[in-house]
Parts: structure tokens; C-alpha cells; sequence
């Protein structure tokens, strides 16, 4: 089950709605909390339910690794081992054993053969979170809580999938809050309109910008130099749409539940250099490699050799996370690299007017997202060569066609002088989504920071984006980092 699907904004999201606050009321706590836990492992269930056995057995089994940890004070640290390697070993044979055994065969030249394990939804999310928490327990930051609330706090719904990774500190709390049992509606006024606004970064635009990528990506050598450069910077926008898209949602149906969840975007391409961008793009992962990698390892309190060192170590295990392909090993790498000649030269650098720094630091990270898109090292070679040197010319019919979607083309058609546009200008289409996606961006910038109020204008614009964007589902569209 997605999201952007009928069965959840008709069936799921409703019946899980008026189930949780019908028990609240009632003054059932305890049977609310588990109706949640309930409906969110049927949520998990939908997509594959031979893997729900997974998500409980890892919760099963890191729960005893947590009681273990909490209630002893000899061996603590044995136990918090096993558990992280357990977790390690589970991500292992789930997401990267046939990647490594293709690598074996690669290099010996021996054909052992792989198993085909398909990964389990949301594994990466769910193993990190559940890591944190063996951590966070052994150090003392939090205690180890009832079985019920752990499984809830590792299966909430909103969440499981694709994150943001939340702290057990900051979500578990809130499950036993008695100041949020009750239905809330200003939370749930925010919550249904970031909905709205995640639901159309989805289907709206992330959706709309995929035709025209996978065009692209699909016929790398017929592509012209500028066809190459729109589709790298069309992917770069259909991923943050998708991923934050798919983040607002997960905040807005939190905020329905009367539940709040960690930001995970911060105007990610109006960054000034690879570092900060990290700071904006995918907040919560990298404050976890930070807390939990980074700052073991010795953060920058080591010299200066050990700090580049260990900035290396960060990003090439978030490029290992990421998927199981030397393509995401690699796009790690030029991600530390650059994180490094930036702390090297960070003074230097701040000397460059800002506009600058931005519009350089959004093109190098859109050739690296080349490297996440294409389906090989040699793939996103091909590709990045024919945006350096392809074939002269603009953009062929068949690029353009993979922007005729349905609203425009239908107000063409039934607009004359928009029809007769087209024709005499035939990248009018292409021209009006770029735009459109590069306003979205600009118009999230400058609203940035307000304090959401409900409010009449508020509820139309919600409401139409939410009947614009049911009308337009045309089958399941996954989010991007599913895969991931």
C-alpha cells in the first residue's frame, strides 16, 4: 500500500482514523495504541505479507537484546554487539548477499549462484532505527519501554517505509502522552494540508518529471548534449519531489494522529556547497551516521587527517545503505570527497559569491544523483559523457513527446491559440513543466519558516491539490526510495 493510492486515501487512512480517536475517546489508551500497531503491520503486510515475518522477528529479537542491555549491569556491552551485528547481518542477506556474491564471481570468475532474496520493504529504515535504539539504551539516553510501545514506535505506519528516521526519545514519549490522546484540530488541519502538499509534489510533478527521465535514461546514445543535461537536472528534481514528497505526507498523517515527526528536507538545492546540502537533504539520515559513526569515530577531535578520514568512512557507508551496487559505493564517494575539499578549503570557498556556490554545488550534486539513476558505473559514464560531449543539436520529437501529459495536452487541444502554440513552438510543453517545478521550488522557499494557520484559503487549496491529485492517479506509481 502507497500513499498515492485509492485503497489508502479512501479506506486506510480513514478507517485508521476514526478507529484510533473512537478508542481515544473512549478513554482506551492502551487498545488505540495497539488498533495503531495493528493497522500499521497490516499497512507493512499489503506490499508483501511473506516479509511481515521479518519486521517481527527483528523487532522480536532487538527487544531482547534492549531488556538485556538495560536490565544488566555486567555484559551490557556483549549484548549491544551481538545486537548490532545481528542487525548488520540481517540487512546483509536481505539487501547486499546477492550483490556480493555477483561481486565475487565478478573478480574470481566462479559462478556461485545467487539466492534472489528480494528486499524487504524499509529494511534500511527499520534496522537503523532499531540500532539507534540498542545504542541509546546501553548509553543510558533512554529506558527500555514496554514491548507494545517499542513494536509501535518501530512499525508506525507513517514512518516504516521510507522514514524520516525518528529518535526513540522524541517518538515513544508521544505514544504515552496524555496530552495528545485527544483529537486535535489544528494538528489535524496541518496534518491533512502537508498532506495535500506531499501528495501533489508526488503525483503532481515528481510523477509528471519520471516520463520524461526514463525517456532519457532509456536511450542514453540517442540523447543530444542538452537532452542529457535536462534529463540529469529533471532526475535531480523528481527525486526531491518523490523523497519529500513522500516525507510530507508521512509528517501530515502523523500530524493527523496527533503525532509529530523529525523534518527531513531543508531547501536542499538552495545549498551553497556538498555540506551543506547534507544539512538539508535527508536531515534525520545524516544526523544518525552522525551521532552513531561520526562522533565514535572520533568526529574532529583527532587531527586534521582523522577528521577527513572519518567524513570518508560516514559517506561511503551512506553510500553502501543506500543500495547494493559499486554505482551507490561511488556516488558515496564523490559525496565525502567533496565534503572534504570543502572542509579543506572552506575558507577560500565562502569567498565565492553565494549564487555561485549554489549554482555549482547544485550541478555537481545533480552528476552524482547520475550515478544513483543509472543502472551501472558504466551506465552513468555513458551518460555523463553525452552531457559533456553529445551530439550537437537541441531536443528531438520524441524528447519532447515524453512531456505531453494529460492536462496539457488536453488544454491544448480544446484551447486554440494554446494548440496553435504548440505547434509553432513545440518545446512549449517541456518549457511550462520545468517552469512549474522550478516555481514549486521557489515558492517552498519563501514559505519557508511560516507557522502553518488553518484557515479558508488554506482548506480550497488543500482540497483541490487532494481532488487534482486523486483524479490523476492512473495506476501505483512506488516512491523512489522504496528501493532503497
Amino acid at each position: 500500500m502507497v500513499f498515492n493510492s485509492y485503497i489508502f486515501i479512501l479506506l486506510f487512512l480513514p478507517v485508521t482514523l476514526i478507529g484510533y480517536y473512537g478508542l481515544m475517546r473512549l478513554k482506551k489508551g492502551d487498545a488505540a495504541r495497539l488498533f495503531l500497531t495493528a493497522v500499521s503491520l497490516v499497512f507493512y503486510a499489503y506490499f508483501r505479507p511473506v516479509y511481515l515475518p521479518v519486521l517481527i522477528g527483528s523487532i522480536c529479537v532487538n527487544y531482547f537484546f534492549a531488556s538485556f542491555i538495560d536490565k544488566r549491569e555486567k555484559n551490557k556491552k556483549a549484548f549491544l554487539i551481538t545486537g548490532i551485528v545481528f542487525n548488520i547481518l540481517l540487512l546483509f542477506v536481505f539487501k547486499y548477499l546477492d550483490f556480493t556474491i555477483g561481486t565475487i564471481n565478478a573478480v574470481s570468475g566462479s559462478s556461485i549462484s545467487a539466492p534472489g532474496i528480494m528486499m524487504p520493504l524499509g529494511i534500511s529504515f527499520f534496522t537503523f532505527q532499531q540500532i539507534a535504539y540498542l545504542v541509546d539504551v546501553f548509553r543510558g539516553d533512554i529506558q527500555n519501554c514496554s514491548f507494545g510501545r517499542y513494536t509501535l514506535f518501530v512499525s508506525f505506519f507513517p514512518k516504516l517505509a521510507s522514514g524520516p528516521i525518528a529518535a526513540s526519545s522524541d517518538l515513544i514519549p508521544q505514544f504515552s502522552d496524555d496530552g495528545r490522546k485527544a483529537f486535535d484540530r489544528a494538528y489535524f488541519s496541518k496534518g491533512i494540508c502537508r498532506f495535500s502538499v506531499g501528495l501533489a509534489k508526488k503525483v503532481l510533478l515528481a510523477d509528471t518529471l519520471s516520463k520524461a527521465v526514463d525517456h532519457g535514461f532509456g536511450h542514453i546514445s540517442n540523447l543530444t548534449s542538452a537532452e542529457g543535461w535536462v534529463t540529469a537536472i529533471l532526475y535531480s528534481l523528481q527525486l526531491y519531489f518523490d523523497f519529500s514528497g513522500y516525507c510530507d505526507m508521512a509528517v501530515g498523517i502523523a500530524n493527523c494522529l496527533h503525532i509529530d515527526l523529525p523534518e527531513n528536507f531543508s531547501l536542499p538545492y538552495f545549498a551553497d556547497s556538498v555540506s551543506d546540502f547534507w544539512k538539508r537533504w535527508h536531515i534525520t539520515l545524516t544526523g544518525f551516521l552522525t551521532k552513531y559513526v561520526y562522533i565514535p569515530l572520533g568526529g574532529n577531535r583527532k587531527g586534521k587527517a582523522r577528521t577527513l578520514l572519518n567524513i570518508m568512512i560516514v559517506y561511503l557507508i551512506s553510500g553502501i545503505w543506500h543500495g547494493a551496487d559499486w554505482s551507490f559505493v561511488l556516488w558515496g564517494v564523490l559525496h565525502g570527497l567533496a565534503c572534504c575539499l570543502h572542509r579543506t578549503w572552506a575558507g577560500l570557498w565562502e569567498k565565492i559569491p553565494r549564487f555561485i556556490r549554489v549554482f555549482v554545488t547544485f550541478i555537481y550534486v545533480t552528476i552524482a544523483w547520475v550515478f544513483f539513476r543509472a543502472g551501472s558505473i558504466r551506465e552513468a559514464l555513458s551518460f555523463i559523457g553525452v552531457m559533456f560531449g553529445g551530439k550537437a543539436g537541441l531536443f528531438s520529437h520524441e524528447f519532447l513527446a515524453s512531456f505531453d501529459v494529460l492536462e496539457l495536452t488536453y488544454t491544448e487541444s480544446h484551447i486554440g491559440f494554446l494548440g496553435r502554440i504548440s505547434d509553432a513552438f513545440p518545446a512549449l510543453n517541456m518549457t511550462v513543466i520545468i517552469s512549474v517545478s522550478v516555481t514549486a521550488l521557489i515558492v517552498e522557499k519563501i514559505l519557508s519558516g511560516r507557522k502553518f494557520r488553518p484557515s479558508l484559503q488554506n482548506a480550497v487549496i488543500c482540497v483541490l491539490l487532494l481532488v487534482w491529485c486523486v483524479l490523476s492517479f492512473s495506476g501505483v506509481s512506488v516512491f523512489l526510495y522504496f528501493n532503497f
